[in-house]
């Protein structure tokens, strides 16, 4: 009777799933080489992923050039985005407050945008704090995680994972 061939190792990756938490448990040393991510900055950036669930996030420019995939990448400033990507942030945000108004019977008006950082899925996976306003006049800070996708088979692909008020430090 022949030995059974073992199975190929899965490869050791970075990877990290929509929640921010790490789905191999690997030191990063084991797959990066020195010449690549500097494995203390993917440590920090995953820490960071994992707190904040996407929402506060360093731009770790390196660890982006490398990888580019299967990571939540910070949008930058507002003024370096196109048009396209303006329209679909702030009219995500407004589509989550409302959704937020209609399951809380409350009546934010969405006000401006903070910050958005994104993950690269069949369309884009958006962590967007944004302001809004109460009836009162008091301004709350949300956050919304929304998935905006490309549509097939007469499906929509938008949804509205969740929005709230951002908890306070």
């Amino acid at each position: 009777m022949a030995d059974a061939v073992p199975a190929e190792p899965e490869p050791k990756r970075p990877k990290v799933d929509q929640e921010g938490s790490k789905q191999n448990d690997v030191d990063a040393k084991e797959y990066m080489s020195e010449d690549e991510i500097d494995p203390a900055d993917w440590i920090k950036y995953l820490k960071q992923v994992k707190a904040s669930e996407g929402f506060d996030i360093d731009d770790f420019a390196p660890i982006i050039a490398e990888v580019a995939y299967d990571i939540t990448i910070p949008m930058g400033p507002m003024e370096t985005w196109e048009d396209k990507e303006h329209e679909m942030v702030f009219g995500n945000a407004k589509k989550a407050i409302a959704k937020f108004n209609e399951e809380n019977g409350t009546n934010y008006e969405f006000v401006d945008v903070v910050k958005a950082n994104y993950d690269i899925v069949a369309g884009y996976i958006f962590y967007i704090t944004f302001l809004a306003k109460a009836a009162d006049g008091g301004i709350e800070t949300f956050q919304a995680k929304v998935y905006d996708g490309i549509p097939g088979d007469g499906e929509s692909a938008f949804e509205i994972y969740f929005c709230r008020i951002k908890v306070k430090n």
